[in-house]
């Protein structure tokens, strides 16, 4: 499958799993008050900092898969052996923490405690899916509990009227349950290695390379919430929650880049160092393109997409979500670049410190803005941030891939016949759809 196809596909999944968690948000924002969803919106980016960790998983285990030629099965089995053990243990510190600590932070321990497993555990299933390029599978271990939280809300909170921040977690974190059950059943195949006995040199490597690629999976999620955080506690809940449509809303500018990285990741780890680089920079292109033109668009009408999802308790956020919406477009390419820092150049080291001078930079504009002007300023200190990394991430990219500069704002004419192109496959691939679905005639 081709990349431009192979991006398609995991656009089409990618919007499919934003739209859904995009509705989680407006179910909960309009069953709970604008403070209720404050709470419920921090209550998840805790638990999903914590479980940011298993983005280490999803990196080694597509690793191994696409670079090492490891067997998938042999792969999933063990990864599924570590994310349990980590379950494990989470799980008795997160009832140790309730029991012991108690209050909020006893709370939040137990929470990150039960969804440890399946945040893990799904994440690294999706990433031996990723490392052999299946897309679809991929994109629903990934993106599934999206579509399950949003039926569990639908059902619970709305129909059954159980209208909580209590019950709103719980249809969350029963999502994470069932969509890791629904990605195993894809692969019944894959888990007769788990009767084998568990190979502890390639768990101990998951270990070493995850460790890194984990500090940086947790990094990059505090670098893309800690603006929510600090708004929870310099502005209250009032203010997170005005705030978190906002951030939601700005992200789905990445949908393009994040699909780009998808189709891209295993051909990365494939190619030479010279082939990755060029691959790299023709998805850099390509990302800015649309990424721009979203920004335009959120800029132009901010007001009616928060009105028109939210309600108009919300509409507040507009201008936030315009500040987010230019930091997001400036930030789009970073997913494909880290693709080749991590994948071609086996170097997560280079991601795991772009991330974190990203974040420290985003907290001390937060502590320095927020106090100041509220849950806007978070806004400006995650646009600030954003762009400093982003001029960072793609020098050192420039630097060691020996690409210029101009390469990156370089339209070619096949930069547009590709679009052409991935036209022609498509309805290639539709009239053979067709052909075989109305097999011969008699």
């Amino acid at each position: 499958m081709g990349i431009a196809f192979g991006t398609l596909q995991a656009l089409a999944f990618r919007i499919l799993g934003t739209f859904f968690l995009m509705l989680v948000g407006v179910v909960t924002a309009r069953a709970l008050d604008v403070d209720e969803y404050g709470d419920f919106a921090t209550t998840t980016v805790v638990i999903a900092v914590a479980g940011s960790l298993a983005a280490s998983f999803s990196a080694a285990a597509g690793y191994f898969v696409s670079n090492k030629g490891v067997a998938a099965p042999h792969v999933a089995a063990n990864s599924l052996v570590l994310s349990l053990a980590l379950g494990l243990t989470g799980l008795l510190i997160g009832l140790c923490l309730w029991f012991f600590v108690g209050g909020t932070y006893g709370t939040y321990g137990l929470l990150v405690g039960v969804t440890l497993f399946p945040l893990i555990a799904r994440h690294a299933i999706s990433g031996v899916f990723l490392g052999e390029g299946r897309i679809a599978q991929y994109s629903f271990a990934l993106h599934g509990h999206g579509y399950l939280a949003f039926l569990f809300l639908i059902v619970w909170v709305l129909l059954l009227d159980h209208r909580t921040v209590e019950d709103a977690l719980g249809a969350w974190i029963a999502a994470q349950y069932a969509a890791l059950i629904a990605s195993c059943i894809f692969v019944p195949s894959w888990w007769k290695a788990l009767a084998a006995r568990p190979d502890y040199a390639l768990i101990w490597s998951f270990v070493t390379f995850g460790t890194v690629t984990g500090l940086a999976g947790v990094i990059s999620y505090l670098n893309y919430r800690v603006d929510q955080l600090l708004v929870r506690g310099f502005d209250g809940e009032t203010g997170a929650g005005i705030y978190a449509p906002a951030v939601v809303l700005a992200e789905s500018i990445w949908l393009f880049s994040t699909a780009i990285s998808v189709a891209s990741y295993s051909r990365v780890g494939s190619l030479s160092h010279t082939e990755a680089a060029e691959l790299t920079v023709r998805a850099v292109r390509h990302t800015w393109m649309t990424a721009f033109a979203a920004m335009v668009g959120v800029l132009l009408l901010a007001n009616i997409i928060i009105v028109l999802l939210y309600g108009s308790k919300f509409e507040d956020a507009a201008n936030a979500l315009r500040i987010l919406a230019v930091g997001t477009a400036l930030y789009a390419p970073q997913a494909v670049i880290s693709n080749y820092f991590t994948v071609s150049l086996g170097r997560p080291s280079i991601s795991l410190c772009l991330a974190f001078c990203s974040l420290v930079t985003g907290a001390l504009f937060g502590v320095l803005l927020i106090p100041q002007i509220g849950y806007v300023g978070g806004a400006w200190a995650t646009m600030l941030s954003y762009a400093l990394t982003a001029t960072i991430s793609t020098g050192l990219f420039l630097r060691m891939s020996h690409t210029h500069v101009s390469e990156l704002f370089h339209y070619r004419r096949s930069d547009i016949t590709a679009y052409l192109d991935l036209g022609r496959e498509i309805k290639s691939r539709l009239v053979a759809a067709r052909l075989a679905s109305a097999g011969p005639r008699p």
